[in-house]
């Protein structure tokens, strides 16, 4: 299954929006120029995007879904930090190289499904303070 669920926080508010991400150059009515922006919806017409309930995010905040969830149900994204079972903090990422989610402790970096049990708390991400 393809998952297709982003993250990021919101330009105007710094506020976390989820949905379908979508990035252009070029301006949408009412906004400037902005590279990432996530849907709510979007929906094809005639080849050109028509889209509800868009939010401008900053670049750098965008985060994928893993699609796993951790064992208080908490959705598991790209740039969340991680403790597993043995009280390691992991920084989960995508590995280009390798096609994978990963995590990174400071030190190695393995493919996320190496240290994922049901056991792993997110704990926090590396954006927020």
């Amino acid at each position: 299954m393809i998952n297709n669920l982003f993250r990021g926080k919101r330009c105007k508010d710094q506020e976390w929006v989820y949905g379908y991400l979508v990035e252009s150059h070029r301006s949408w009515r009412g906004h400037k120029p902005h590279k990432s922006w996530i849907v709510d919806s979007p929906i094809t017409n005639g080849g050109w995007f028509a889209l509800m309930g868009k939010s401008a995010v900053i670049d750098d905040t965008v985060g994928a879904y893993t699609g796993l969830k951790d064992e208080n149900d908490t959705m598991v994204f790209t740039g969340d930090v991680i403790n597993d079972k043995n009280g390691i903090n992991y920084i989960v990422r995508y590995n280009k190289e390798k096609a994978c989610f990963s995590a990174y402790n400071g030190q190695i970096e393995v493919a996320l499904f190496k240290v994922w049990d049901d056991h792993c708390v997110v704990i926090g991400n590396i954006y927020d303070e």
